[in-house]
């Protein structure tokens, strides 16, 4: 009998005595949490019933009353080396060369980048840089791709000539 309490003690004083970061508490939990306190139970009630600690639910009462939301902020990432200006500057380039090729971009770039953040502005921004393809042949391919570039511009066959093709 004494070796069995021994046992329990030891258990206990391990229990107590470790120091661990404590998990994050999941989303579904915290609303559980708010629904509890707004119905009227007691932080210390809710302590129990949820086997946590006073503390982290008064932490959990005090961040909604405070942000109003129980969703925890976006982290912040690594801040981007390019300004707002020098994106648009990238966006005007790469429009206005429709077709030059990553390295150009960013060559002519103010700051030095590489090709991968070129792309990932670009991206973010759905900004192409394939060039406009180009008829080859005469009247007759030319009215059918002047048709086809009206019809993905979303303009129709309004602006196409009436003239036969053969």
């Amino acid at each position: 009998m004494r070796n069995l309490i021994q046992k329990v003690l030891d258990i206990a004083f391990l229990a107590l005595n470790t120091t661990t970061m404590p998990e994050n508490l999941s989303i579904e939990l915290k609303g559980r949490i708010i629904g509890a306190f707004e119905f009227g139970m007691s932080q210390a009630d809710i302590a129990r019933k949820y086997g946590l600690t006073k503390q982290t639910v008064s932490n959990v009462i005090k961040k909604f009353e405070d942000e109003g939301t129980i969703v925890p902020k976006k982290t912040q990432g690594r801040r981007s080396i390019l300004s707002p200006l020098d994106v648009n500057k990238i966006l005007e380039y790469a429009k206005e060369n429709n077709g030059c090729t990553l390295q150009e971009i960013a060559n002519a770039c103010p700051k030095k980048v590489s090709t991968q953040t070129i792309r990932r502005v670009l991206r973010a921004h759905n900004v192409s840089r394939l060039p406009d393809s180009q008829p080859v042949g005469g009247a007759a391919e030319t009215a059918v791709h002047q048709a086809a570039q009206d019809t993905r511009r979303g303009r129709g066959l309004a602006n196409v000539s009436r003239t036969p093709l053969l």
